[in-house]
């Protein structure tokens, strides 16, 4: 038994030595290694931390690195045909991926060379998964040493279209979201970077994913973000309303909605994370007063809609049934700049990003405005009650759930709150009093007795007298 046992030691350690000198081989020249060695080296760098002695040791760790991704776009096999050898591409991938995740010091060798082959590696459809896994473990040193590079924006610009399109599966998506959670929570001014660099387009996707990164949850697990990113999208609201004000040019105007909607859904989702976010979002009633803002030009683009061509003179289709009250247009939208062109703006957008942005709007007010009396009276002052009670009628352009939002945010915005319920009972006694009226008088405004009104028949409703 002890000789078995021996001879297994030895076995295993003639292996270790073969597999160290692979790694060696691979990394001082990848372009010539073998598919072999490749297939040992990214063995190796995955299951030993010796491995790391071997590459460490080379010269050139810049040109393995560049090396393993020439490698991966040449594609080819050991018997160097014209066909491409995936498999050997993989396996390049994987063995940088494995290096890099394993030494620090190999993972800061990456250089603004690197950018354009991996803006080709994005897209060969089969090298998708080991490309993604590769800028997710050279994310940290790529951002340092390749931040400021041209190539790096227009390869994140790529990354984030090619998350909203249908060429990606959930697990490519997944890669992508991975690597912008890294930076939303390491870096303070990557949103408001890429607001400067990326184009309306992109950054709508990267507002996108980011939105759905803060919403999501595993387990007890919520994605990290920069507090600076949060206030980020206060002030992408109150620029977008400011612009619009200006008078920003046409082919802005769609992008700048959609991104106030995502923008409003990533607030929304980070007011229930109050320990992290309370500067940005509770101290101050900047945000919600925007929302609200956002909401009544949402409403005020549904109310053009619904009256436009309507006339006082227009007879009714069906003047047996009961008419609705035609609704008043709010004054403070009609009145403001920037609120008519948001307006006339989101009236131009599609059914989808209006449903969105107004369902957004009404969950992020309830979202900020649980259990803080201070943004309650804030939002109430802004209109937010009568807006909130707007959107409990369902209409057939409105989102899922709307009405089940609109009952909540109306109840976070009164609970607690008597200024908010105030106006709640203003508008009940409202009613009630139009309520007596109309049974007291009669259509021509004169008062009915009980002589001039129309007496039933003995026999009942429905009956005749024979």
């Amino acid at each position: 038994m002890k000789f078995q046992n021996r001879g297994a030691v030895v076995a295993r350690m003639l292996d270790t030595d073969e597999l160290y000198t692979a790694v060696e081989r691979v990394f001082s020249s990848p372009g010539e290694a073998s598919t072999t060695d490749l297939s040992k080296a990214c063995r190796f760098c995955a299951t030993d931390e010796q491995s790391v002695q071997a590459f460490e040791g080379v010269q050139d760790l810049k040109g393995a690195l560049l090396g393993l991704l020439n490698v991966s776009l040449e594609g080819r096999g050991d018997e160097d045909t014209s066909e491409v050898d995936v498999r050997r591409a993989r396996l390049a991938l994987r063995t940088l991926i494995n290096a890099a995740n394993r030494s620090k010091k190999f993972a800061e060798c990456v250089t603004t060379e690197t950018l354009t082959l991996f803006r080709t590696l994005i897209r060969i459809p089969e090298l998708r998964t080991e490309t993604f896994a590769a800028l997710v473990a050279l994310a940290r040193p790529m951002r340092i040493a390749c931040g400021l590079s041209d190539n790096y924006t227009i390869l994140f610009g790529e990354l984030v279209l090619l998350w909203e399109s249908q060429e990606l599966n959930d697990s490519h998506r997944s890669w992508i979201s991975a690597l912008v959670s890294v930076h939303l929570e390491e870096d303070f001014g990557f949103l408001a970077s890429h607001f400067a660099d990326l184009s309306c387009d992109e950054f709508s996707a990267l507002l996108h994913i980011t939105g759905v990164l803060i919403e999501s949850y595993h387990g007890e697990t919520v994605t990290k973000v920069h507090p600076n990113n949060i206030s980020f999208c206060v002030n992408l609201m109150e620029r977008i309303l400011y612009e619009f004000g200006e008078g920003v040019s046409s082919d802005r105007r769609l992008p700048y909605v959609e991104q106030l909607s995502y923008a409003v859904d990533i607030i929304a989702s980070a007011a229930l994370r109050d320990t992290e976010f309370s500067t940005q979002l509770l101290d101050r009633p900047t945000a919600v007063e925007i929302i609200v803002d956002i909401l009544e030009a949402v409403l005020d683009a549904q109310w053009m809609d619904e009256n436009d061509g309507f006339s006082e003179l227009t007879p009714p289709a069906h003047p047996d049934r009961p008419q609705r009250e035609r609704e008043v247009r709010c004054l403070r939208v009609s009145e403001s700049p920037q609120l008519s062109a948001l307006s006339a703006a989101i009236r131009g957008s599609s059914v989808e990003v209006r449903a969105t942005l107004k369902r957004e709007a009404v969950r992020a007010i309830g979202h900020l405005c649980y259990e803080r009396p201070a943004l309650r009276v804030a939002a109430g002052s802004r209109g937010a009650v009568l807006a909130v009670l707007r959107c409990a009628r369902l209409t057939d352009k409105d989102a899922p759930f709307i009405v089940q939002w609109s009952i909540a945010t109306l109840r976070q915005l009164c609970l607690g709150c008597p200024e908010n319920q105030k106006f709640i009972l203003e508008m009940d006694q409202g009613a009630e009093d139009a309520g007596d009226d109309r049974c007291r008088w009669g259509e021509e405004g004169e008062v009915e007795n009980e002589e001039r009104r129309p007496k039933k028949s003995p026999g009942g409703a429905g009956r005749r007298l024979l």
